[in-house]
């Protein structure tokens, strides 16, 4: 790939080509190829500035900074969605590994839950409480119908930030 041409390169061309000078002398005297002068020439007549045109390469987002806004607050009320329930939700058009990508540039980790130093003491002393108990005096029923499998594990947050305690789905 070349070098661009400096700006002051680009000024002494047009300085030249008003003053009716040929492209190979202008190309001759600045050691520049003529197509590089007259591409320059060009642009200037069509827009009145030598200077170059922004690059717009890549293809557009399908997702809109407003609609990245709604994830992003959506996440901060429910941390423990889905990429899935997200492109259902804002009917995003784009697959879940191109919406975690997404989510990684603007910070975002999917990050195990652990439990809070408050639940962990009280986990122990509940553990105390059943330690004294004969295990052959208790009866277990279960009748809860809680099924741990229903707590979800992962939560999203950005990489600066901690996560505490699993959330309960309630997706009987």
């Amino acid at each position: 790939m070349s070098v661009p041409i400096s700006n002051e390169i680009r000024d002494k061309i047009i300085k030249h080509k008003k003053n009716n000078v040929k492209e190979e002398e202008i190309a001759k005297g600045l050691i520049i190829s003529k197509s590089t002068v007259t591409k320059i020439w060009s642009r200037y007549r069509k827009t009145g500035s030598y200077m170059t045109s922004p690059r717009t390469q890549g293809r557009k987002s399908c997702v809109d900074e407003v609609t990245m806004n709604k994830v992003e607050k959506k996440i901060k009320e429910t941390p423990n969605i889905t990429l899935l329930e997200l492109i259902k939700e804002f009917n995003l058009t784009i697959s879940e590994g191109a919406l975690s990508e997404k989510l990684k540039k603007l910070g975002y980790s999917y990050k195990k839950t652990h439990i809070s130093s408050k639940k962990r003491q009280e986990r122990e002393a509940f553990k105390k409480v059943i330690s004294k108990i004969n295990a052959e005096n208790l009866v277990t029923l279960d009748e809860s119908s809680i099924n741990l499998a229903f707590i979800r594990l992962y939560r999203r947050a950005k990489k600066s930030e901690r996560i505490s305690e699993g959330i309960i789905d309630v997706r009987f």
